[in-house]
């Protein structure tokens, strides 16, 4: 049967972030969807030390540069995306990987080494936490990178060149699918292609008509940035060039 890659990963504020780390700690009331909830296997760092990173990074004030060139100090907002987090997922089953067959357990265990090992190469200092779950019917590992998501994200930091994000809202939503695929090229390199599993592209090169309404908003805010900053409006663009991406991302 063929095994296909499975690889995602989203950013949050330390407030969405919350209940993503309780999930994968295993933490009471956050296990409603596991039928016989088991232990989080923390391969590196711990939800509190996750928990206390995030904390720390909020706490130190961001820099921003001014028109002057000048660095200047800001508190960063509350809803500064500080985590990106996402998770890798065993093709086999979590009975056929613990299974009496010798060669199924050394697969899943060099998937599982090589992944962290990848993971450490990507983000080395700001990786402060993987664990694994083997409770669920797939093995998975759930990771935890703290620090300034729009640096962070492989999709999202494609969205600046020399430091400035692009302004054309259509280049830089390439840039973003282009940053992401290459990101999930890199881990089928390292880690996927020994490991036997399959990578499939899946590109949505155009928006789809069910699309243009969103792309005509995201336009006239564009606009409205385009004369002078708007936190409200920058929030709700976001938003909505998020949804596309979960769209053509997932098409």
């Amino acid at each position: 049967m063929t095994r296909h890659q499975f690889l995602r990963v989203e950013t949050y504020n330390r407030g969405s972030s919350q209940g993503i780390i309780s999930e994968a700690n295993r933490d009471p009331g956050f296990t409603a969807h596991i039928d016989a909830p088991g232990i989080a296997r923390w391969r590196i760092g711990s939800a509190e030390i996750v928990r206390e990173r995030m904390t720390s990074y909020m706490q130190k004030p961001a820099q921003v540069k001014a028109k002057s060139g000048r660095l200047l100090e800001r508190v960063k907002r509350v809803d500064h995306r500080c985590l990106v987090s996402g998770v890798m997922s065993w093709p086999d089953t979590v009975s056929e990987s613990l299974s009496k067959e010798y060669q199924k357990r050394e697969d899943f265990k060099k998937w599982h080494d090589d992944s962290i090992r990848w993971l450490e190469s990507k983000y080395r200092e700001s990786l402060f936490g993987v664990c694994l779950h083997m409770d669920e019917s797939h093995p998975h590992l759930h990771f935890f990178v703290v620090g300034d998501a729009n640096r962070l994200h492989p999709g999202l930091r494609c969205e600046f060149v020399n430091d400035i994000r692009i302004v054309d809202s259509g280049a830089r939503f390439k840039a973003y699918k282009l940053g992401l695929r290459n990101w999930l090229r890199d881990y089928h390199t390292s880690v996927g292609q020994a490991c036997g599993l399959h990578f499939v592209e899946r590109l949505n090169p155009a928006p789809r008509i069910a699309d243009r309404a969103l792309w005509i908003r995201i336009a006239a805010i564009d606009k409205i940035l385009a004369e002078s900053p708007n936190t409200e409006a920058q929030i709700l663009r976001d938003e909505l060039v998020n949804s596309l991406r979960v769209k053509g991302l997932n098409e």
